[in-house]
């Protein structure tokens, strides 16, 4: 993370045997588990201070491990609290992005596209617009209309840096992020872009 002043590492031993896989994976899990949450005690205080469970489900959402449960908060640009709770039973892309990011924009089609033939399956995407700038983000939208919530963070004009609260919390370092989550709201991707984004969704939906 840019902020802080040195990288750090955490070490787990484990021990394993050759002849028992099952033991081995269980004890592996076990592992990833404690050394994201140690890794989240260190460097999210202000997320998972005294909170376990908090930590570990941070921290296996950025090391792109599966089942971590995921909840999402902002406002919309309506100035509406987002409503988490009514997405639930759906499958939802939660996607990071920016007008100003070229690769962002460039997914647009194949979101737009997944979007109509999955939607009335049970298929939403939920917008984390990154953009400083609510005026261009604005010109942007009225242009290209996507059919999707979208939710934006007011930045403090005299604030010299100031990340969106879902990005920092998720660890988004850099964009587009795109997270699908299953109807139970559990990560299912940290990748789902492209051709995997396709792949995940006929993989659901059929």
């Amino acid at each position: 993370h840019e902020d802080w002043n040195s990288p750090i590492w955490v070490h787990q031993p484990v021990e394993v045997k050759k002849e028992n896989r099952k033991r081995n994976l269980r004890i592996l899990g076990r592992s990833v588990r404690e050394a994201a949450t140690q890794y989240f005690y260190i460097h999210q205080e202000h997320y998972c201070s005294n909170n376990r469970d908090a930590a570990l489900e941070f921290g296996k959402i950025a090391l792109g491990l599966p089942n971590a449960k995921m909840e999402v908060a902002g406002k919309t640009l309506d100035g509406e609290d987002f409503d988490w709770a009514s997405y639930r039973g759906k499958v939802v892309l939660v996607d990071f992005w920016a007008t100003w990011c070229g690769p962002c924009v460039g997914e647009l089609p194949n979101v737009e596209a997944c979007y109509r033939q999955f939607h009335d399956r049970g298929f939403e995407v939920v917008g984390i617009s990154l953009d400083r700038d609510r005026k261009a983000l604005d010109s942007f939208l009225a242009k290209r209309k996507l059919p999707w919530v979208q939710l934006f963070h007011e930045t403090d004009p005299g604030a010299e840096r100031q990340m969106n609260p879902m990005a920092e919390k998720y660890a988004v370092s850099s964009i587009p992020a795109a997270f699908l989550v299953d109807r139970d709201g559990h990560v299912i991707s940290t990748q789902a872009r492209g051709e995997e984004l396709k792949r995940l969704l006929f993989k659901i939906f059929n």
